[in-house]
């Protein structure tokens, strides 16, 4: 028994080590950003809804500005980001995405929403 055992731990340990070597490949970074426009209310706090990467969504309470980046996140994941306001034109809205937070592209830009696969 113990023959097989020893057998079966570098079998783990190799395969363990290869799956670590690819997952980075998956691991994206996401940048949130909101700026206001010239109708939003910056002395009023509103709601930023991000989806976070453990899979659920979260409120954040900001004023002027929201800047955040967070990660990471697994591709094929929805990523949903809303500033919450009674007009859906008070912010400008970007989703900036990056594999290992290097070289963040601007993946899409609108108006106080955005909903995303990851690719």
């Amino acid at each position: 028994m113990k023959k097989y055992l020893i057998l079966f731990i570098p079998l783990l340990l190799t395969l363990s080590c290869t799956k670590e070597k690819n997952y980075p490949d998956d691991e994206w970074y996401v940048h949130f950003v909101a700026i206001p426009t010239e109708k939003a209310n910056v002395n009023k706090e509103h709601d930023a809804i991000v989806t976070l990467p453990w899979g659920h969504d979260e409120k954040f309470l900001f004023r002027a500005t929201y800047d955040q980046i967070y990660g990471p996140y697994q591709k094929g994941t929805r990523i949903w980001f809303l500033v919450d306001t009674p007009h859906l034109d008070t912010y400008d809205v970007q989703l900036w995405i990056s594999h290992e937070r290097k070289d963040f592209q601007l993946a899409y830009a609108g108006k106080n929403q955005i909903d995303l696969i990851l690719p």
